[in-house]
C-alpha cells in the first residue's frame, strides 16, 4: 500500500538511459508499425517475459490496470462509454491518446459485451496506445521510484524485452546479503563445473528459471547477456536474482527460498572444482597454513580435537574436519536413513523402470495399504456423486458439461477404481502413470467402464490443455518424482478455477517404522542402504511442512490444507511384517538372495523382534503421511 501510494503521489520520471530503452521496447513490439501497442502487441510482450502459458485473463487485467484503462470496461452504460470511446478517431490530440479505432463507431452496448473468439472482449481490442501513455503506465512510474539509473535500465529491460545494454547495470543492481550471495555463487559454480571456464549457457540458465517459475522465458534468457557472448557469466547471474529477489523477504527468508528454488541444482550437479592452481600460488597457500599451524600450536597447545587420537602436529582447521568427517561416520551408522535424506533424485526413466519391475509386488502388498490414504483423498475432492458430498454439476453453458477427473501415479488402479464408484455415468477420468507395467494392471483392474481412459503421462509435464480438469488427485507419488514443484505446477495449469488437488506422500521418518525397521538391521547384516541406495530419501519434502504448503502457494494456489495422518499396516505381529516386508520389497529380495541360507532366517528373527517391540508397546507398525489439499 505505501508502495502504491509513493507511485500515485510520484512526480518523477526515468531517467533519459531508460527512456530510449523503453522507445526501443515499443518499437519493436509495434507489430504494424504506426506508432500505437494494441493488446495484441501488449499479449505478444507479456508471454515473451512471463512464458507462453500465461492465462489469457491475466493478461487482460495487467493491460487495463498497467494503461489505466477501468472506466473503459462496459457496464450498465455501455452504451454513453463506448460512443465516447469509439467516437474518438484523433489519435493525435491531447485529450486522451487510448481510443478505440474509427472503424468501430457505431458499437453500442451490445457490440461492447461481444467477444472474439478467442475470448477477448472486442472493445479491447480496438485499445491502442501511443508512446507517451506507455512512458505515464504503471510499470514505468513504478520504475521512477528506483533511485539508480542503472536499477531503472535493468527493469525496463526485464519488464519490456530488450537487452541489457552494458555491464554497468548489473554492477549497479542492489546488493544481495552476503550467505545469500555466496549461496548463489556456490549454484553457478556447480553448474560450470564441467569446464569451469565462468559461464554457463543459455540452456542451463532457461532451465534454472524454468525451475523457479514453471515458465518457458523464451527470449527472456539473451536480454541478461549484457556482453553479448552467447553465454550468462556469474555477474549476469547474481543480477539477475538481485533484481528478481522477492522484496518483502528479509535476509534469512531470502536464503531459505533460495535454496529451496534451486535445490535441484544442488542434487543433480556435483560441488564445483576448483580451477587448477599455479606454482606460486601453491607456494603461497602451503606458506599460508605453516603459518597457521604455528599460530595455532602457540596459542592452542592444549586443544585436543576428539580426544587423544587426532594428531596434534596438523593444523587445527585440519583436525576439526577429521573430527566432522569422523562424526558424520557415526551418524550414517547409527541412522541410515536420515543419512539420505539429502542425495540426488531418480530421473524419470530411472523411475520407469524402478516400477514397471515393482508393480506386481505393488500390487499385492502395499497397494492394499495405501488405499487408506487414497479414500481420505477422494473424500477431500468434494465429487459430484460422491457418498458424502452432492454437489451440483456445472450448468454454465460456457464450461464443458462433463466433470473430469486427473489420477497422477495411478499404480494398479485401485484407487482409479474408488474413484470411479464415487463418480456420476456422465463423469470423465484420466488415469496416468510413467510405468507400462503399472498401466497394464491398471486397464486389468479398470476393465471396460467407458468412463475412464488410461494413458501415459509424465507428471512434470502433462500432455493437457489449461483448465482441463475438475479435480487431482496423486496418491503417493509427488516425493517420487525429480521436481515436485512442477508437478504441483503443472495440476494448477490443467485444474479448471475452484478446482481442487489432493496428494498424499510420506512424512516423519521417526514416525514411520514401516519403513525404518529394516535399514538399520540391514546393515548389521552387512548391506546398508537398500531402500535410497546413496539416493534422495521419500522422506525428504514431508520434512517442512510449512515450507511443503509455500511451495503449492506459489505456483498459484488459493488455499492449501496440509495435515498428518497415519497409514497402518494391517500386521499384528513382527514375523507377519518380516516376511511381508522382505518378499514385497526387490531390494530386501536382492539382499537375501546374496546371503548364506543360515544368515536369512537370522535377519528376518531379528526383523520380526524388533517390530514386536513396537506392537506389543502398542504402536502399529505404520507411515506417517502428509495430506495436500489445494484449491485453485
Amino acid at each position: 500500500d505505501d508502495f502504491k501510494m509513493k507511485r500515485s503521489q510520484s512526480n518523477g520520471v526515468l531517467c533519459s538511459e531508460a527512456v530510449r530503452l523503453v522507445e526501443a521496447a515499443f518499437a519493436r513490439w509495434d507489430s504494424d508499425g504506426d506508432g500505437f501497442w494494441t493488446f495484441g502487441d501488449f499479449c505478444e510482450l507479456y508471454r515473451f517475459v512471463a512464458g507462453a502459458h500465461t492465462p489469457l485473463k491475466l493478461i487482460m487485467n495487467e493491460f487495463v490496470q498497467d494503461f489505466g484503462l477501468q472506466k473503459m470496461r462496459p457496464s450498465s452504460r455501455a452504451t454513453t462509454v463506448m460512443k465516447s470511446v469509439v467516437g474518438d478517431s484523433d489519435s493525435d490530440d491531447n485529450d486522451d491518446s487510448i481510443h478505440a479505432a474509427a472503424a468501430g463507431g457505431g458499437a453500442g452496448a451490445g457490440a461492447a459485451h461481444k467477444q472474439d473468439v478467442d475470448g477477448v472482449p472486442l472493445w479491447l481490442k480496438q485499445v491502442k496506445v501511443p508512446l507517451r501513455k506507455v512512458l505515464a503506465s504503471n510499470t514505468c512510474r513504478s520504475f521512477a521510484l528506483l533511485q539508480s539509473r542503472h536499477r531503472q535500465m535493468f527493469a525496463v529491460c526485464m519488464a519490456f524485452g530488450v537487452p541489457i545494454p552494458s555491464k554497468d547495470v548489473l554492477r549497479d543492481t542492489e546488493r544481495l546479503p552476503s550467505d545469500v550471495e555466496e549461496f548463489l555463487r556456490e549454484m553457478f559454480r556447480r553448474l560450470d563445473s564441467d569446464d569451469n571456464d565462468g559461464k554457463i549457457s543459455f540452456a542451463q540458465f532457461e532451465d534454472v528459471i524454468t525451475h523457479m517459475k514453471n515458465v518457458s522465458p523464451y527470449g527472456l534468457v539473451p536480454l541478461v547477456d549484457s556482453s553479448a557472448d552467447g553465454y550468462v557469466d556469474e555477474d549476469e547471474w547474481l543480477a539477475y536474482f538481485a533484481f528478481t529477489a522477492p522484496p518483502s523477504l528479509n535476509a534469512d527468508e531470502l536464503l531459505s527460498f533460495m535454496q529451496q528454488s534451486l535445490s535441484h541444482i544442488f542434487f543433480t550437479h556435483d560441488a564445483p572444482v576448483l580451477k587448477p592452481q599455479t606454482a606460486e600460488q601453491v607456494a603461497a597457500k602451503h606458506a599460508a597454513s605453516a603459518t597457521t599451524a604455528a599460530s595455532t600450536a602457540t596459542e592452542n597447545a592444549d586443544v585436543v580435537v576428539n580426544g587423544a587420537g587426532a594428531d596434534e602436529s596438523l593444523p587445527e582447521h585440519v583436525r576439526l574436519a577429521m573430527a566432522r568427517q569422523e562424526q558424520q561416520a557415526d551418524d550414517a551408522k547409527q541412522n541410515v536413513v536420515r543419512e539420505n535424506v539429502r542425495g540426488k533424485p531418480w530421473t524419470v526413466e530411472e523411475l520407469r523402470a524402478k516400477w514397471n519391475a515393482y508393480s506386481s509386488s505393488y500390487q499385492t502388498y502395499l497397494e492394499p495399504i495405501s488405499l487408506q490414504l487414497a479414500r481420505t483423498l477422494i473424500f477431500q475432492l468434494r465429487l459430484p456423486n460422491g457418498t458424502y458430498h452432492r454437489a451440483p454439476m456445472r450448468t454454465l453453458s460456457s464450461e464443458p458439461a462433463t466433470f473430469r477427473v486427473l489420477e497422477l501415479g495411478c499404480g494398479p488402479g485401485r484407487a482409479a477404481r474408488a474413484l470411479l464408484d464415487e463418480l456420476p455415468e456422465e463423469a470423465e477420468l484420466v488415469a496416468t502413470d510413467i510405468a507400462e507395467e503399472m498401466l497394464a494392471l491398471a486397464k486389468e483392474t479398470l476393465g471396460d467402464d467407458q468412463r475412464v481412459t488410461v494413458q501415459e503421462a509424465d507428471a512434470q509435464k502433462l500432455p493437457f490443455q489449461a483448465q482441463s480438469f475438475d479435480r487431482v488427485l496423486a496418491n503417493q507419488m509427488l516425493m517420487l518424482v525429480p521436481d515436485a514443484r512442477r508437478v504441483l505446477s503443472e495440476t494448477h495449469r490443467v485444474l479448471n478455477p475452484r478446482g481442487i488437488a489432493a496428494f498424499s506422500l510420506w512424512g516423519d521418518p521417526q514416525l514411520s517404522p514401516m519403513f525404518t525397521i529394516i535399514p538399520p538391521i540391514l546393515a548389521e547384516f552387512g548391506h546398508p542402504q537398500p531402500f535410497w541406495g546413496g539416493r534422495r530419501s521419500n522422506f525428504y519434502l514431508g520434512a517442512d511442512l510449512a515450507a511443503l504448503r509455500e511451495m503449492a502457494l506459489r505456483v498459484g494456489f488459493t488455499k492449501v490444507l496440509v495435515w498428518k495422518q497415519t497409514m497402518a499396516m494391517d500386521v499384528h505381529d513382527g514375523a507377519a511384517f518380516a516376511h511381508r516386508i522382505m518378499t514385497s520389497s526387490p531390494s530386501c529380495r536382492k539382499v537375501e538372495e546374496s546371503m548364506p541360507v543360515e544368515l536369512i532366517q537370522k535377519l528376518r528373527d531379528r526383523i520380526a523382534a524388533k517390530a514386536d517391540e513396537l506392537i506389543n508397546s502398542g504402536t502399529p507398525i505404520s507411515l506417517d503421511a502428509v495430506i495436500v489439499v489445494a484449491i485453485k
